[in-house]
C-alpha cells in the first residue's frame, strides 16, 4: 500500500525548476572616474632642459648632469677652491626654494661673529625655554641651562630645539646681516626650527656663502676655523662615499661640502627635490678632481 501511494504521488506531483542567479557583471568605471589627479608640487620642477653657465668646465658639467639624471628637480655648483677659473654651475630648477637645516649653516656662522665681536663668550650659558622646544627633541629639556659648546654640538647632531635657542641668543637681525654679508641675495631665514621649513636659498647662493668663509669675509681666519672645525666629517650624504678632510652640512633637500684630498681642494653645493643622487654626485665630482 506504501509503496503504491508512493508511486503515486510520483505521477501527479509537479517539479520546480529553480535556476542559480546570475550576478550581471558590475560596470566598468569610467575613465573619468580613475583619472589620477596631478600631484601638488611646490618645490619640484619637472621637463625643464639642463642650463650650463658660460664658463663651467664641459666634461665637470657633464659628469655632474649624468649623476643627477633626468627625473628630478636640482641646482649644483661645483667650485676649485685654488683656481677660480675651474668651476660648474649646472641646473634644471632655476627657483629660490624652501629648505630646512641647511640653514644651520647661517646659525653657526652668526655665533661665531657674535663671539668675534665679543657679545657672546664660551662661558655663556642659555636657559631652554618652552617656545625653543621643538616636538619628539629629546637632547634638551625646557628650563635647563646649557652653555654654547653644548648647543652649538647639539645643533649639529640634529636639534632643533639647540638651533631655535642659539636662533634667540644670537637674534634674528644679525642672523639676516650676516646672510646679507656673504653676498648672497636670495637665501632667507623665515622662521624658528620647528617648522619643516625655515627659510628659501639656491645652489648659487650657498656656493656664495662658503667661498664667503673660505675666504674670509664674513668672520675673521681664527673664528673660520672654528665654524669649519664645528661642520668637520658630516653626516651627509653627498660626501658619504668620500675620503679626506671633509666639511659639511645639510638637510634632506640641500647639502654644502668643503673636501680637501690629494692635494685638491673643492666647494660643491646641491639643491634637489630629493637627495637619493647626491652620493653619486659626491663620488662623479670627486672623481673629476681626482684626473
Amino acid at each position: 500500500m506504501l509503496y503504491s501511494a508512493s508511486m503515486k504521488r510520483n505521477e501527479t506531483a509537479t517539479v520546480k525548476v529553480i535556476e542559480p542567479k546570475i550576478q550581471r557583471k558590475a560596470k566598468a568605471p569610467s575613465k573619468k572616474q580613475h583619472e589620477p589627479k596631478a600631484p601638488k608640487i611646490e618645490t619640484a620642477e619637472f621637463n625643464r632642459k639642463v642650463s650650463i653657465v658660460k664658463g663651467s668646465q664641459t666634461d665637470l658639467a657633464t659628469a655632474i648632469t649624468k649623476a643627477m639624471g633626468s627625473n628630478d628637480s636640482y641646482q649644483v655648483v661645483v667650485q676649485d677652491l685654488n683656481n677660480s677659473k675651474r668651476f660648474a654651475k649646472v641646473a634644471n630648477s632655476n627657483r629660490v626654494h624652501k629648505v630646512d637645516q641647511i640653514m644651520r649653516f647661517f646659525i653657526l656662522l652668526a655665533l661665531y661673529r657674535e663671539e668675534q665681536k665679543g657679545k657672546l663668550r664660551a662661558s655663556t650659558v642659555v636657559k631652554i625655554s618652552k617656545a625653543d622646544h621643538a616636538k619628539n627633541d629629546q637632547m634638551l629639556q625646557v628650563n635647563i641651562q646649557y652653555g654654547l659648546a653644548y648647543l652649538r654640538q647639539a645643533m649639529m647632531q640634529g636639534s632643533k630645539t639647540a638651533a631655535n635657542a642659539l636662533l634667540r641668543t644670537i637674534g634674528s637681525k644679525q642672523v639676516a646681516q650676516i646672510i646679507q654679508a656673504t653676498g648672497t641675495k636670495q637665501t632667507s631665514l623665515k622662521g624658528k626650527f620647528t617648522a619643516n621649513t625655515v627659510g628659501e636659498t639656491t645652489a648659487e647662493d650657498l656656493n656664495k656663502a662658503v667661498l664667503a668663509l673660505y675666504q674670509g669675509q664674513v668672520v675673521k681666519k681664527e673664528y673660520a676655523y672654528r665654524v669649519l672645525a664645528a661642520m668637520h666629517n658630516p653626516k651627509i650624504k653627498l660626501t658619504s662615499k668620500l675620503s679626506g678632510t671633509i666639511y659639511g652640512i645639510g638637510d634632506s633637500n640641500a647639502e654644502i661640502a668643503i673636501v680637501q684630498t690629494n692635494g685638491k681642494s673643492y666647494a660643491i653645493s646641491v639643491w634637489s627635490n630629493t637627495n637619493t643622487k647626491f652620493a653619486k654626485l659626491g663620488e662623479a665630482v670627486n672623481k673629476w678632481f681626482a684626473k
